[in-house]
């Protein structure tokens, strides 16, 4: 299989396992709701054995609505630079496994064997614990919810992250 991660950023929090979902933020925050998301994915820290980097470095060009991510701090995954949420308050992010295939123009997936895993997106994710640091960021309700998807691959297939986006996207 083919396999990417999606990664949702909501304001508000999960009600229960089912994915019900209540939106309950404050929209007179020091940050606006769409902006609020992405301060929150710039704060994420990758802790992998070691190693203790940005998850995500942030492009801040223009206003908010022009953001997108600049890198991802595990090089065995490609990351969707653009938010394919486009509900307020949401931000949602796909992270395609490559194994470390950094050809600039055309990464290429990497097929994963059935019974077999992928390398893990990270060891822990550290949320900052001093909420005062980050007023109108951490002090109120969201959620960050990770989901695997797979589509299959077939023996001699390779494809680029980018033709694997748009099969992703019919499957």
């Amino acid at each position: 299989m083919y396999i990417r991660l999606k990664m949702t950023i909501r304001l508000g929090k999960f009600k229960n396992k089912n994915d019900t979902y209540q939106a309950s933020f404050n929209p007179d925050s020091t940050y606006s709701s769409r902006r609020r998301p992405w301060l929150i994915s710039e704060a994420l820290r990758l802790v992998q054995g070691s190693q203790d980097t940005s998850f995500l470095t942030l492009d801040r060009t223009g206003d908010v609505s022009g953001w997108r991510i600049a890198g991802c701090g595990n090089d065995s995954f490609v990351c969707d630079p653009e938010n394919r949420s486009g509900k307020e308050g949401e931000l949602v992010f796909y992270f395609y496994y490559t194994a470390g295939d950094a050809q600039a123009d055309a990464p290429l997936m990497r097929r994963v064997a059935s019974e077999k895993e992928t390398a893990a997106l990270f060891d822990r994710v550290d949320i900052p614990v001093f909420k005062d640091r980050y007023p109108g960021v951490f002090d109120q309700p969201y959620s960050i919810l990770l989901e695997a998807q797979g589509i299959p691959a077939e023996e001699g297939t390779v494809l680029t992250v980018e033709q694997a986006a748009v099969l992703f996207e019919r499957s």
